[in-house]
């Protein structure tokens, strides 16, 4: 078995993030409902030394999206299909989205974080910048971060679901909440 620590120059530690113990959610509105899910962690990785978060890369399995407060079943099922489709994240072509991380800043006592995490989040072919507030823990040997930041979808060209329903069109915000747990191996 592979260590999930790996040793760096300047006593860096690279942290292995693990697969089956983060968890990626997301969440956004229309003008009547919420709709929430999640999705899995494909790869990724954080680097931090005795002071600071020196790197993270990020992907996540675009085709494990799932619906957890989308309506019935049946609009559920229909909302995955449109999200996984070619004008929205086009699963089937690129079956991820990544962050990478190129700065990071120690945070003083802040109830949203420790650390204030900047970098580029990739979707599809569109690349923008976020930043946002994390909390990272390292106890016994293991790593957690978590944290939530809002993006707007527009700016990845990812296209709103409309669908008619008696004469009105409902459609969703352009605003997506994610909010996620990483934990190393």
């Amino acid at each position: 078995m592979a260590s999930s620590m790996i040793f760096a120059q300047n006593s860096e530690i690279k942290y292995d993030l693990s697969k089956s113990e983060s968890l990626i959610k997301w969440m956004t509105k229309d003008a009547n409902s919420e709709y929430s899910g999640s999705m899995k962690l494909k790869s990724g990785f954080i680097t931090m030394n005795e002071k600071e978060v020196v790197s993270a890369v990020v992907y996540v399995d675009t085709k494990s999206i799932k619906c957890g407060k989308c309506g019935d079943q049946n609009q559920a099922q229909k909302l995955i299909e449109f999200i996984k489709s070619s004008v929205f994240l086009n699963a089937g072509n690129m079956d991820y989205a990544v962050f990478k991380m190129y700065e990071s800043k120690v945070l003083g006592k802040s109830k949203d974080g420790n650390y204030l995490i900047k970098g580029n989040l990739t979707i599809i072919a569109y690349s923008n910048e976020v930043s946002f507030p994390v909390f990272i823990e390292v106890k016994k040997g293991k790593l957690t971060a978590e944290g939530n930041f809002s993006i707007n979808r527009d700016l990845w060209n990812l296209k709103n679901p409309e669908e008619k329903e008696e004469e009105r069109v409902h459609s969703m915000e352009s605003k997506v909440v994610l909010s996620f747990t990483l934990k190393s191996e």
